[in-house]
Order: structure tokens, then C-alpha cells, then sequence
């Protein structure tokens, strides 16, 4: 999506991506602090989706992931690079599989997270992380 010039990070993330997503939670941060100094009654609570989305991905297995797929699309085409993922062959179609155990893994498609991602971000506000 991005092309294979795009800078990645340490994770293999799109680097610019996420130095966006961090510049977006500062931003969203300081309106908050500002937010609850003029209304000091408010309750306001914010939670850093990112932050939580890098834990999981740097440790895994403290969630229940498999280390070793947590970054390729369990439904997608095997073999397809790095991440399962080719952007002209989408889950559903023909071309494209499922892996038999998907809870091992964060990324669903290439695109959405698992249903075992989205049932873990939920205890990091549960358990105030």
C-alpha cells in the first residue's frame, strides 16, 4: 500500500505512520490537560490504543499471540511476502486462505485486527494499563 520505499521502524512498521499516530496522542493529551484545568469536575479519561497495539505486538506471548505470527494477516494469501498480505488478493476470494488457528494472531487480513486482538485491548482499560 505504502510501496516498498516506505521507511520502517524497528517492528516493520510504516514509520511514518506511526510518528503520526504518536503525534496525534501528544496533541490529544495536551487538549485533555488543557480540557480538565478549565473543567475541574470533569472526569476525563483517555486511552492510548497505539500504546497498547505496540505491547501486544512487542510481547506476544504476555497476551496469548503466537511470537511468530503476530504480524502476518491469518486469513490472506501464504507466501505472500512477509505479512500474508497481498493488496490484490483479499480475504474471501479464491486465492486467498485461512490459517487454522486464528487467536494466534493480532492481524486478521492485512488490514483489520482478530477477534482475540479486540478481546484483549479491553483489559488494558480493565486493568488500568
Amino acid at each position: 500500500m505504502f510501496g516498498d520505499k516506505a521507511e520502517l521502524d524497528s517492528m516493520g512498521c510504516v514509520q511514518f505512520v506511526n510518528e503520526n499516530n504518536q503525534a496525534y496522542n501528544a496533541a490529544l493529551r495536551s487538549v485533555v490537560s488543557d480540557l480538565r484545568s478549565l473543567f475541574p469536575d470533569a472526569d476525563m479519561d483517555i486511552f492510548d490504543y497505539y500504546a497498547a497495539n505496540v505491547e501486544i505486538l512487542k510481547n506476544p506471548t504476555a497476551y496469548e499471540f503466537n511470537p511468530d505470527k503476530t504480524m502476518t494477516a491469518c486469513c490472506g494469501v501464504e507466501g505472500a511476502g512477509r505479512y500474508n498480505y497481498d493488496y490484490h488478493h483479499h480475504c474471501g476470494m479464491h486465492t486467498a486462505s485461512m490459517c487454522a488457528n486464528p487467536d494466534e494472531h493480532v492481524n486478521w487480513d492485512g488490514v483489520h485486527f482478530t477477534e482475540q486482538f479486540y478481546r484483549t485491548i479491553p483489559r488494558f482499560v480493565l486493568d488500568g494499563k
